[in-house]
């Protein structure tokens, strides 16, 4: 397969916008202005491990260089959806796994790889 995974989509990253708002304790009357702004979600990435990564090493694709033809939206399956408990610390990798993005392979793509990451790094 030569497709890669997003971890976040626009749904998801809007989900987690409305989690922040309201687990900052944000008053409604004042959400509607937050939502009127623009906001950025940041993905931090970093080995736990004390051994460098040798295998399986993380590279990330700029976003700008992916044709928005070539992502394919993963919804979770309904009843799955469902079944997800409410957006919160503890449910939180839960709830983002999904809905997901796959990318299909492009020679525009710009890749940047990350070999021997060790720990003190982050991403």
């Amino acid at each position: 397969d030569t497709r890669v995974h997003g971890d976040y989509t626009p749904q998801s990253a809007y989900e987690i916008f409305e989690w922040q708002l309201r687990e900052l304790a944000v008053p409604q009357k004042e959400r509607a202005a937050y939502r009127d702004g623009h906001f950025l979600l940041i993905n931090a990435w970093r080995n736990l491990n004390p051994e460098a990564v040798e295998n399986d090493h993380l590279a990330v694709c700029d976003a700008g260089s992916v044709c928005p033809d070539h992502l394919l939206m993963l919804a979770a399956a309904p009843e799955a959806a469902a079944s997800l408990p409410a957006l919160s610390a503890e449910s939180f990798a839960e709830r983002v796994a999904g809905p997901m993005a796959l990318v299909e392979f492009s020679e525009l793509h710009r890749w940047y790889y990350f070999p021997a990451l060790m720990d003190q790094e982050l991403l």
